[in-house]
């Protein structure tokens, strides 16, 4: 999932992953939020772009878990989500330590292809 202060973006319901119901949850209460909840296709490129602009990035699992990722490597490079003084995961040196400043849960790294 991409998040910013208005959009939520989620790859659509295929054969791909479960579809859980974390993930209806969280699309569920992003709409009563007044987020804007898309559910469609995106790429690498459009991940960098969105993380960028200080966009955030999660996945969600069927434990009740939704797991900021905080990091995305794509070539070797690492790429963080969120930015200084935003709401997103907090940057640090250590890629691996970050944690958001709005929770104690740990960040994901995520090595992207394509």
């Amino acid at each position: 999932m991409l998040l910013n202060d208005e959009e939520l973006i989620t790859k659509p319901l295929n054969d791909t992953f479960l579809h859980g119901v974390t993930r209806d949850s969280v699309l569920t209460l992003a709409k009563s939020l007044g987020y804007r909840v898309t559910e469609r296709d995106f790429h690498a490129d459009e991940i960098i772009s969105w993380i960028a602009d200080g966009g955030e990035a999660a996945l969600s699992g069927t434990a009740a878990v939704l797991a900021g990722v905080g990091t995305f490597i794509r070539n070797g490079k690492e790429f963080y989500a969120g930015g200084e003084g935003r709401r997103g995961w907090k940057k640090t040196p250590n890629a691996s330590a970050k944690r958001s400043p709005r929770s104690k849960w740990e960040t994901q790294k995520i090595n992207l292809v394509g």
